[in-house]
């Protein structure tokens, strides 16, 4: 394995333990849901959602990520991977001080595993700013067109994911909820 590759796979897995621990800190804490209202919401979906507009916005989020990560040397997308499993974390606490059955929040998140590992993936491009920040230091070139060429293979996997994963939450995702909370 290219060591390029290598240090990539460390910064995926690193983007996936680091959204673990947002994720497992309400999960596993008794105090975990507070974040959210403990009150039932009335369920209204929103049948217009399109897949458009919903990989319009995981688009810009994930290149939000792998942007500001670069530029921030990898802390933005720490940040935002940690603050989503968080809430998201906190979203399943909830669920599971409510009663909600295991079955229907598995069908309502499932769908997006896809999603998450755009995100993660994102991560992993945005922790490449740690290279370009120990470049720096040593005065070498911030990146070559190698390390650029990559990343945007990276990048255009990540869009190919998101809009599956738009396709899957607009099409796949509601109708199971709607099915489940009938």
């Amino acid at each position: 394995m290219k060591s390029k590759n290598r240090t990539f796979v460390i910064f995926f897995i690193l983007s996936v333990l680091v959204w673990l621990i947002g994720f497992l800190d309400p999960v596993l804490s008794s105090k975990g849901g507070h974040v959210f209202s403990s009150e039932i919401p009335e369920i209204e979906i929103n049948k217009m959602v399109s897949v458009k507009s919903v990989s319009l916005n995981n688009t810009f989020v994930c290149l939000k990520i792998c942007i500001n990560g670069l530029c921030s040397f990898g802390l933005y997308s720490l940040f935002c991977l940690l603050l989503n499993g968080y809430v998201l974390g906190n979203y399943a606490a909830l669920m599971r001080n409510l009663n909600v059955p295991t079955s229907i929040i598995l069908k309502a998140t499932l769908p997006h595993f896809l999603e998450y590992i755009a995100l993660w993936l994102s991560g992993a491009v945005g922790l490449n700013g740690i290279i370009i920040f120990f470049n720096l230091i040593r005065g070498k070139p911030i990146v070559n067109r190698e390390q650029v060429r990559f990343l945007l293979k990276v990048i255009g996997i990540i869009f190919i994911l998101v809009i599956i994963s738009a396709y899957a939450e607009v099409r796949i995702s509601l109708e199971l909820i709607l099915e489940a909370i009938k």
